[in-house]
């Protein structure tokens, strides 16, 4: 007969470790030697959510080199909260910067091609 796993209970360290918003999930689990999910579940049960963005974070969501997933991944928020932060702070989405870099650059190419041709823009 096998083993079933264990409840353990949360130590006073670890109640620390959890309710710190600025630790992502990950960084919880790999300190208590629990699993990720264990550590959201009882954040959850808690009411302790990861909510918080710190400087740093706001930083790299006007960072755009980096795409949202990479983000959501550096950062432990969901990608759907570095989307719906992104248009709090009134920032375009990727999408939208794509979109308005192909603008420019028919444009450009535009006023270029009236140009070889003679005509006035």
């Amino acid at each position: 007969m096998e083993d079933a796993t264990v409840y353990r209970h949360w130590t006073d360290a670890e109640l620390e470790l959890l309710a710190d918003r600025s630790l992502a999930a990950a960084d919880v689990a790999a300190a208590t030697g629990r699993t990720e999910m264990a550590v959201r579940a009882a954040r959850s049960r808690r009411g302790i959510c990861r909510t918080r963005w710190t400087a740093d974070e706001l930083g790299r969501l006007r960072d755009y080199v980096a795409s949202p997933k990479q983000i959501a991944a550096e950062t432990g928020h969901s990608l759907s909260a570095v989307y719906a932060k992104r248009s709090e702070m009134g920032l375009p989405s990727p999408a939208a910067i794509r979109m308005a870099a192909r603008e420019a650059a028919a444009a450009t190419a535009g006023r270029a091609a009236s140009v070889q041709i003679g005509l006035r823009p």
